[in-house]
């Protein structure tokens, strides 16, 4: 993990800004042993400003880590609400799949179906689906970050 990645996992907003606008070596592509970049590292810790920085910065929206899962998939996973609905805004693929299982899941498949198998208390769950589901991509960004 490099010190942009630490900075993502922490939510340090104002570290991340520092980093990229003065250090040479911040590489917002730059991805740890399990294929995760700072963009997903901050999505998956619910960090909304600091992924929304990195976004802005050049980071892939839909950036895909070892196991072929992409920031949608884990947010859905792991309960990130807020994140979901921001990812959802920015322009995020619902549809595309995962090719790999999370770690004690058997699912893989796109976010929807992440977010059914995820054991999420009831409200949190039904949420997440509903957003999911009523996503539609005409009503998303008509920018899409890459």
């Amino acid at each position: 993990m490099t010190p942009l990645m630490f900075a993502a996992d922490q939510g340090h907003d104002f570290m991340i800004r520092l980093l990229v606008n003065q250090s040479p070596h911040a590489d917002i592509r730059h991805k740890d042993s399990l294929g995760c970049d700072a963009f997903y590292i901050a999505c998956a810790r619910g960090h909304i400003l600091c992924a929304s920085y990195l976004l802005g910065c050049g980071a892939d929206i839909n950036t895909i880590n070892s196991k072929q899962n992409r920031p949608l998939h884990v947010v859905a996973k792991l309960g990130k609400k807020d994140m979901v609905g921001w990812l959802l805004r920015m322009g995020a693929d619902t549809g595309v799949s995962s090719t790999q299982p999370f770690d004690g899941m058997g699912v893989k498949g796109p976010p929807l179906e992440i977010a059914k198998a995820s054991c999420l208390p009831p409200s949190l769950g039904a949420q997440i689906l509903e957003m999911l589901e009523r996503s539609d991509p005409d009503s998303r960004r008509a920018v899409r970050y890459t």
